[in-house]
């Protein structure tokens, strides 16, 4: 009688480590599963990267002001810039799959470097329908060139039109 007990009782804690291993096992598994989805997530997400950066002519970080609020103070942000087909789009990580904003070059009317800065290293964007001036800031001096040149190749011809125009009339 007390060895059937015994055994019994072996029996039953084995049944609840067999059970505690089982459960074990599906907390793995479910892991491993998450994990795989992360991973597929992740490689999704630098493909499509891979993809906006294969079609860019020009992307990099730049500092991006934010219209004069809080008082008149200007605040700088930086920004990852990416020039695409027909727009300037910019993220706060390269690794974002939304961009943070847009700038269409087809309300663009010119790309200027600012004067007043003795950097050298601000340039800013006038949209046609002066709803608003974008005002950037670069690094390195080389870099402003650069930057300046591929929008000015974006700028639509009938802006820079308007603009030269506009300027005739003010003489």
């Amino acid at each position: 009688r007390a060895s059937l007990e015994e055994t019994l009782a072996r029996c039953r804690v084995q049944a609840r480590q067999l059970e505690e291993k089982r459960v074990r096992i599906q907390l793995l598994e479910c892991h491993i599963d998450e994990e795989t989805k992360a991973k597929d997530h992740v490689a999704q997400k630098l493909q499509k990267v891979n993809t906006r950066m294969s079609t860019a002519t020009l992307s990099g970080w730049l500092e991006k002001s934010n219209p004069k609020r809080f008082g008149g103070i200007r605040t700088w942000k930086k920004r990852y810039f990416v020039i695409t087909r027909n727009s300037l789009v910019y993220f706060e990580n390269p690794t974002d799959e939304e961009p943070k904003g847009r700038i269409l070059y087809d309300v663009m009317i010119s790309v200027d470097e600012v004067k007043s800065d003795k950097s050298g290293l601000e340039f800013t964007i006038s949209r046609s329908d002066k709803e608003r001036l974008y005002q950037f800031r670069c690094e390195q001096f080389e870099q402003r060139q650069t930057w300046v040149k591929a929008l000015r190749a974006r700028v639509p011809p009938q802006s820079m039109s308007v603009t030269i125009s506009s300027l005739l009339r003010r003489q």
